[in-house]
């Protein structure tokens, strides 16, 4: 159970650190092809499942 909660914290820094340098380098970061249904004002990355992934 340890090293479980070891592992989890370590992928969700692990998914910090790609979200930072995705946003840094503009990679990974969803573009939405229809505008009039979808408005976002903030960016959304792509990396969303890479926790689970890790874990």
């Amino acid at each position: 159970m340890k090293y479980a909660i070891l592992l989890f914290v370590f992928s969700i820094l692990l998914v910090l650190l790609i979200n930072f340098l995705a946003s840094h380098f503009k990679l990974l970061i969803y573009k939405s092809n229809l505008n009039h249904k979808e408005k976002f004002k903030g960016i959304i990355f792509n990396t969303g499942g890479l926790i689970f992934f890790y874990f």
